[in-house]
């Protein structure tokens, strides 16, 4: 498994540094100590508190998600129904950019959750509470935020993204001939 969640990092690199970018300027922000920052973009970080960590594992995934949404919708804009196909001059300029936008879109949409230990952190803090609306808002969050994590690292998030935008482009091309 860590060979695969090692090519996955590779073929969504971009999405893996910008992402981890965010991650650490969330724990500057939210005032949580960062130990280490790997070029894999991992970042270890000390003991936070539960909304210290909602924090840093809400946001520095939004700003992933709200760049990454827009580069992948111009990218299918492009790319799919409006039926830019490379040639030359312009039209290969704008096919170029609209394949960079949505390779860019896929690799960051690919890398909008947590660490499984950040989210097996956030579990933890949702069964200790006992506050009844904390373990109501508590638990769906840290599950989400778990189970996104467990397909990250699987690579469940990079293939459902890139296999659905090939499905989605093979069944454009197909339905068109």
């Amino acid at each position: 498994m860590k060979t695969l969640n090692k090519i996955v990092r590779l073929v969504t690199l971009p999405g893996v540094l910008i992402k981890a970018f965010w991650e650490r300027i969330f724990a500057n922000l939210t005032g949580i100590e960062v130990k280490r920052a790997s070029v894999a973009g991992h970042i270890s970080h000390g003991e936070a508190d539960f909304v210290q960590l909602v924090a840093y594992c809400m946001f520095s995934g939004l700003p992933v998600l709200i760049t990454g949404l827009p580069l992948l919708i111009f990218g299918f804009g492009i790319l799919g129904p409006l039926g830019a196909l490379p040639a030359r001059g312009s039209a290969a300029l704008i096919f170029a950019v609209a394949v960079a936008a949505l390779y860019l879109g896929l690799s960051l949409l690919s890398n909008i959750y947590p660490s499984i230990e950040d989210a097996k952190m956030l579990w933890a803090f949702a069964s200790v509470t006992e506050s009844k609306l904390g373990k109501i808002v508590g638990y769906p969050f840290a599950a989400v935020m778990l189970i996104g994590a467990h397909c990250e690292t699987w690579g469940l998030c990079a293939l459902m993204w890139f296999g659905g935008a090939a499905a989605y482009f093979l069944n454009y091309v197909f339905g068109a001939v």
